[in-house]
């Protein structure tokens, strides 16, 4: 059981996945659910993200396959042709279990995949053997319908109007929000960008935890506007102090959250393994 997503920005491919896993109704581990290959960025070769939900072997055997198949080409395949090779290696994974295991015993998986390669990008969702691109917005998972409706509503019906800054922030909420209401979604939220050069950006855990509690605060005091606005019993005085409160609880919120971010990063500098371990990260990317 997992939640995991993926939007198409105008400057990457944004995709999110929380950590928990499940073992029958008793254990619960911590897992990161997104697999990165290459894990450090090679120049002109291609970069491919994977999120699954389901099965946790069966996911890792079709990532590491597709990577294989992709990585071994020579020479390196134009964009297409890596996603042509990716979807056939997913179609020739299942024709090889589906002989193995008894019918109905095949273990469920679904992947949402972001690949990078000559400036290009592009994201996929398998359902099973079946793979279609996707032009804005994915999800799977055992959330997958709050996670819908939070896009439905936050979302923007053109991606290309936003940056990954946009999504970053929505894919945070997304998270936090399946994580709180949906069982079997949690653990940590991991959240990051694969841009059409094949770098990747992580959101830092500290700003995963600020931001998701800053738009939380926000969501939660939204009605005050929200169902003020079609009250026609309110003067226009009254509409607008609670339009006025709510501005105003945004203003704390924000410098709220940048002076925390100041201190944490000043908390971090005064480690004296900082420096060695943000430079290892930025040269893994």
């Amino acid at each position: 059981m997992t939640i995991a997503a993926g939007f198409v920005a105008r400057d990457g491919i944004v995709l999110c996945a929380d950590t928990q896993e499940t073992y029958g109704q008793l254990l619960k581990l911590n897992t990161p659910k997104m697999i990165v290959r290459p894990d450090s960025f090679i120049p002109g070769g291609p970069r491919i993200v994977f999120a699954g939900a389901g099965h946790g072997p069966f996911i890792d055997k079709l990532a590491n396959e597709a990577w294989k198949r992709v990585s071994t080409r020579t020479p390196v395949g134009q964009f297409a042709e890596v996603c042509d090779d990716i979807e056939s290696l997913i179609k020739d994974v299942y024709e090889e279990f589906g002989r193995i295991y008894q019918t109905g015993a095949m273990p469920e998986a679904e992947l949402i995949y972001g690949v990078a390669l000559s400036g290009k990008i592009g994201l996929f969702k398998a359902h099973g053997p079946i793979v279609n691109p996707i032009s804005g917005y994915t999800s799977v998972g055992v959330g997958l319908y709050l996670a819908d409706y939070i896009n439905s509503r936050l979302g923007l019906d053109s991606p290309e109007l936003a940056d990954s800054g946009w999504y970053e922030i929505l894919a945070i909420y997304l998270l936090q929000q399946a994580k709180e209401y949906i069982e079997g979604c949690g653990g940590d939220s991991h959240v990051l960008t694969l841009t059409p050069s094949g770098r990747i950006s992580r959101v830092d855990p500290a700003d995963v935890a600020l931001i998701a509690n800053h738009i939380s605060a926000l969501d939660r005091n939204s009605s005050t506007v929200l169902m003020s606005s079609p009250d026609l019993k309110l003067t226009n005085e009254e509409f607008e102090g609670r339009i006025e409160m709510f501005v105003n609880l945004a203003r704390k919120l924000r410098a709220a959250q940048g002076d925390e971010r100041i201190h944490i990063e000043l908390m971090r500098q005064q480690n004296p393994l900082y420096r060695i371990i943000h430079r290892e990260k930025e040269n893994e990317s």
